[in-house]
């Protein structure tokens, strides 16, 4: 998206674009396979601008656990403070963009790109989290308690070392699952 700077007057300007699919050429770009909607709001104030951007498609993802497809709305925001100017600012912000003073637009193509990738999930696991189950299969995500099939395993706790054996009645009751003391 580009944004025209060269005739835009101070005050408040919308701009919308819908992108279609391959337009932006990056890394992990079938996560995004549907049509994105780019809409951003201008707020222009003599040499400095304040762009707040707001992106829409639908993202599709593989699940980590059970590695089923399944396609999740995306919506984000990110904003940009732009200066105009020979005069540089005094800032250390990743969000502060400089530009020369007689720059005619403002491209927003690097910076979607950077959301888009920057927003994907290093691990994509969905799961409810009352239930620990995935929500696309169903399988419960606590595999060291229970078995594959769901249901409670029998399995044994190892035999506690004598010289420890002292430390079990200084847990919490709920700790205990029933053994030891209980405090009052």
């Amino acid at each position: 998206m580009i944004i025209p700077l060269q005739h835009l007057k101070d005050g408040v300007h919308d701009f919308s674009e819908v992108l279609a699919p391959g337009t932006l050429s990056f890394q992990r770009q079938e996560i995004y396979p549907d049509p994105l909607e780019v809409t951003a709001r201008v707020h222009r104030d003599g040499d400095s601008l304040r762009c707040k951007v707001s992106l829409k498609t639908t993202a599709h993802y593989t699940c980590d656990r059970c590695l089923d497809p399944l396609a999740r709305p995306y919506a984000e925001r990110f904003e940009l403070l732009v200066h105009l100017g020979e005069e540089t600012w005094d800032s250390t912000d990743d969000e502060v963009v400089e530009l020369p003073a007689d720059a005619d637009q403002l491209d927003l193509t690097d910076y979607i790109i950077e959301h888009l990738i920057l927003t994907v999930p290093m691990k994509v696991v969905f799961t409810d989290r009352e239930s620990d189950r995935c929500t696309i299969c169903g399988r419960d995500g606590a595999v060291r308690v229970f078995g594959e099939s769901g249901e409670k395993s029998e399995a044994k706790e190892p035999p506690v070392d004598p010289r420890w054996a002292g430390l079990q009645s200084l847990r919490r009751p709920e700790e205990n699952n029933g053994s030891g003391t209980e405090e009052s």
